[in-house]
């Protein structure tokens, strides 16, 4: 295990390409944010303004309460449009996604009536679908709990999960289990619901997470206080515990599991593995103390695999987790310790192998009080990430941090963002062309980092950063190329990147075209092919060069082959063309009637073993059609090693027979044409 200190004087940071802050005249804060696929983003979350400066539309309640704000921008942030739903009341968007058909699903929490986009009065969770123009296809209020996670499964409808005190009523199907439980519902894909499902046990349970399976069901995962009771099966082992549950694709319940470290585990994270299983992220805690953050993983059917805490002399936070390239995982978070007597944030960050031991640990040492709430393995192998950084702990003035970090936990730049009040990041990604773009949202009146002026109280923020500056070399493994003959049907390049960006090719020069990876000869000659990748933000281009010798036709051609045989093993030993064109083959078989072969073996068994080989002799006409097929053979075992075509027509053959008692080294057949 390697331990690192980062003390970090590197300031030096990427290109800001460019800097957005989006927002009207009141206060706008961010929840979610996601690249969408044509390269451009879709940011979520409330706002309290009225129509003005980025906000097209009017607030839809009384002054002062919060409306869904969702606006698109293209790849070069600029805005495409933006969106406001809501009612009469607050209604505030918790997280929003891009969906199979190129729209948009959003999800809250609203207590508005029926008026503006609610087409419901009951207070509760509201779900959004909007098409990829930002336009209300439908709505739906979901009364009976407090949902909190949402996902688009493959069939193209929607799995909720949240946490639900409420008895049977409203959109609630089931009584409740006991004191809180979690509450799963299935929509179809117009938004109405189609089952939903309360799972608990005797106390509180809490849900954090659900997700689809691969094999259509679900996965889903909390804290839970209860004992063996209601759909827990086995008894709590501490105050609280994680509890997992896994549901079949028709919601009912396929087996539940309780992993428990000391007195008391609270789970914050749970992500699908690549194998099929699940890690889990929480803290534990034992009385008042604190013990550190725990981290289980487990197989597909909820088998422990490993689980570990890590703890430390002073209170440790990991908040997010992410698997890595090698089936490891990667966690930041921060570590709160006293630096001259001022209380203190230092990011940590920690990787684990795929088994659970710790292959580094950073604590990175700033300036000032950072804290790690994103974090991401980059294309280089290295991670990006970030969060709020300020003067000590506590202080209202933050500002937005991004560190690049190499595979091995070291710093390779490092830079802090903001203005004159609060500032931050929330998620800091590497987008598709190999830069990165923050996200967060911004207080200040003026950053030192933009000519952009704040659009009023508080506004969603974004800033894109050039990777280029940092670009890595990469190599082609280009497949080696043998010479061709003109007749060779066309013929496939086969070249990997060690980027694992794709390759293309080009014909530099020579009798030959290509489309795509396929190459088409026109005629004899050197063909020189170049295997190409150009680079991106990450990595600079490379290309490799190959040539290969293109000969006149051949002359033979194949006109036919033949597989002969029966259903166990046959030899052939000798073979002639016949004077009508054909050809005799003879050899040894030891097949018995089948496929090929039109008489059964003649060997026999007795006190001394069994013996199954004959002569078998087999006429094809000159097209190779088989005309007959002869087996010759006693209880012995029979070898034939030669054969002819006699004056007559026939056939004369010879070999050796093994038999019983005795062995006869050569044996003579004379068989008629």
């Amino acid at each position: 295990m390697l331990l690192h200190l980062g003390l970090t004087t590197i300031t030096f940071g990427q290109k800001n390409l460019w800097d957005k802050a989006i927002g009207g005249r009141g206060e706008e804060g961010l929840r979610s944010f996601q690249q969408t696929s044509d390269g451009g983003y879709i940011l979520g979350g409330n706002s309290s303004s009225g129509s003005g400066g980025d906000k097209t539309e009017a607030n839809r309640g009384t002054r002062g309460t919060t409306d869904y704000w969702i606006v698109k921008l293209n790849a070069n942030g600029t805005k495409e449009w933006d969106k406001t739903l809501g009612g009469d009341r607050n209604d505030k968007l918790i997280s929003l996604q891009q969906t199979n058909d190129e729209g948009y699903i959003v999800i809250g929490s609203s207590n508005s009536a029926k008026l503006g986009d609610k087409s419901e009065a009951a207070a509760g969770s509201w779900i959004v679908k909007l098409n990829a123009d930002g336009n209300k296809e439908w709505d739906n209020t979901i009364s009976g709990g407090s949902i909190s996670s949402l996902q688009q499964t493959r069939d193209g409808v929607y799995i909720l999960g949240g946490t639900s005190a409420s008895g049977k009523g409203g959109d609630k199907s089931e009584d409740s289990k006991g004191k809180e439980d979690f509450w799963i519902v299935k929509l179809k894909a117009d938004g109405s619901k189609d089952w939903d499902k309360t799972i608990g046990g005797n106390n509180y349970d809490w849900l954090t997470a659900v997700y689809q399976t691969s094999d259509d069901g679900y996965i889903l995962a909390g804290s839970s206080w209860s004992g063996k009771s209601g759909d827990k099966t086995q008894a709590s082992q501490c105050y609280s515990d994680y509890w997992i549950v896994k549901l079949k694709a028709d919601g009912s319940k396929e087996w539940d599991k309780t992993e428990v470290q000391v007195s008391s585990d609270y789970l914050e994270k749970m992500q699908l593995t690549r194998d099929g299983g699940y890690i889990l992220l929480g803290a534990s805690h034992s009385g008042e103390l604190r013990i550190g953050p725990f981290i289980v993983k487990l197989k597909a059917d909820g088998t422990k695999e490993w689980d570990k805490t890590i703890s430390g002399d002073g209170y440790e936070w990991l908040s997010v987790i992410q698997q890595t390239s090698d089936n490891g995982f990667i966690l930041g978070g921060y570590k709160e310790r006293e630096i001259s007597n001022v209380p203190t944030n230092l990011g940590w960050v920690v990787k684990l192998k795929a088994d659970g031991a710790t292959d580094w640990d950073t604590t990175l040492k700033r300036n000032n009080s950072s804290s790690i709430i994103t974090i991401q393995q980059t294309s280089d192998g290295g991670y990006i990430l970030g969060g709020p950084s300020s003067v000590y702990l506590g202080d209202e003035f933050a500002d937005g941090w991004v560190m690049k970090l190499n595979n091995e936990g070291n710093i390779t730049w490092d830079k802090t963002y903001g203005g004159d009040y609060n500032d931050f990041f929330s998620s800091i990604q590497q987008t598709k062309d190999g830069n990165y773009v923050l996200v967060g949202s911004s207080a200040s009146t003026t950053r030192s980092d933009s000519s952009q002026t704040s659009r009023g109280g508080s506004d969603y923020w974004i800033m894109r950063l050039d990777n280029s500056g940092s670009a890595l070399p990469q190599k082609i493994v280009f497949t080696p190329l043998s010479n061709k003959s003109l007749n060779d049907k066309p013929f496939s390049l086969f070249a990997t990147a060690t980027s694992d960006l794709p390759v293309t090719f080009t014909i530099v020069s020579g009798p030959a075209k290509i489309k795509g990876n396929i190459v088409t000869l026109t005629g004899t000659g050197i063909v020189t092919v170049r295997a190409i990748q150009a680079g991106n933000a990450t990595y600079l281009p490379a290309e490799v060069v190959q040539s290969f010798l293109v000969e006149p036709a051949s002359i033979v051609n194949k006109l036919w082959d033949k597989t002969i045989g029966g259903n166990e093993s046959d030899f052939l030993s000798s073979v002639q063309q016949t004077r009508d064109g054909g050809y005799i083959l003879g050899g040894t078989s030891s097949s018995t009637k089948s496929g090929d072969k039109t008489e059964g073996n003649k060997g026999d068994c007795n006190e001394l073993g069994c013996y199954f080989a004959d002569y078998w002799v087999v006429k094809l006409k000159a097209d190779g059609t088989k005309e007959w097929d002869k087996t010759i053979g006693s209880d012995g075992k029979e070898e034939l090693i030669a054969l002819q075509q006699t004056n007559d027509g026939g056939y004369i053959l010879g070999g050796g027979r093994n038999l019983a008692k005795a062995v006869i080294n050569l044996t003579l057949l004379l068989v008629p044409g």
